[in-house]
């Protein structure tokens, strides 16, 4: 499946969900914690979620326009019915927005998968719309490899290199070059993975020198 991973501040998003639902609930309060405006289309009202800050607009959402839908940048369709979903996800599509139908993935625009994030990087897995379970097992087994230390004080250290090299050296292609010799320079990889990155920085300023002088 042709898919292409894209991280997204959350904070910029207007979201829109369609059914509430256990599945369209938690998808609602989810985006909600993490800084979405959210949007929740139901056929009854939800005072639960209006409590936790979500709009929500009692109507049937086959009866609603492109205009409205064109108000938001994603559309999660959480109906559980195939054929009302497709109605949907084809008035979002031509309403310029991007559509996801967990109930069928050849009309899903996106995939909110489940992901992992520490202070150096974030991973996000997916399983195609199929057993969550499966990609969480898989997420489990990375993160059980990201939370290594040695890993943790790498990624620390290279968040250096770029404003460094940015710093030293002007031309682009030698700046490429140069990532690639630090990061695989092993005395720079062995200073960094023992947490030593001033040590590592300088190492780093060493190769540098090298190429560059």
């Amino acid at each position: 499946m042709a898919y292409v991973p894209v991280f997204i501040r959350p904070q910029s998003l207007r979201a829109l969900i369609v059914g509430s639902g256990f599945v369209g609930t938690s998808r609602a309060k989810k985006l909600k914690d993490l800084g979405a405006e959210v949007t929740v289309v139901s056929l009854e009202d939800e005072p639960k979620l209006r409590e936790y800050g979500i709009d929500v607009i009692v109507a049937d959402a086959r009866e609603l326009n492109e205009e409205f839908f064109s108000r938001f940048h994603i559309v999660f369709v959480h109906t559980g019915n195939p054929d009302v979903n497709r109605v949907i996800c084809e008035k979002v599509r031509r309403s310029g927005r991007l559509c996801d139908d967990p109930l069928d993935m050849s009309r899903s625009d996106l995939i909110f998968p489940v992901y992992y994030a520490n202070d150096v990087v974030q991973v996000a897995v997916t399983s195609y719309g199929n057993l969550t379970l499966f990609a969480e097992e898989v997420l489990q087994k990375i993160k059980e490899f990201l939370e290594n230390e040695k890993v943790i004080n790498l990624g620390k250290a290279v968040t250096v290199l770029k404003p460094l090299l940015k710093d030293k050296v002007k031309d682009p292609k030698v700046r490429n070059k140069l990532y690639r010799l630090i990061y695989y320079d092993s005395k720079f990889r062995e200073l960094a993975e023992k947490g030593e990155f001033e040590e590592a920085k300088l190492r780093a300023l060493e190769v540098i020198g090298n190429v560059v002088e």
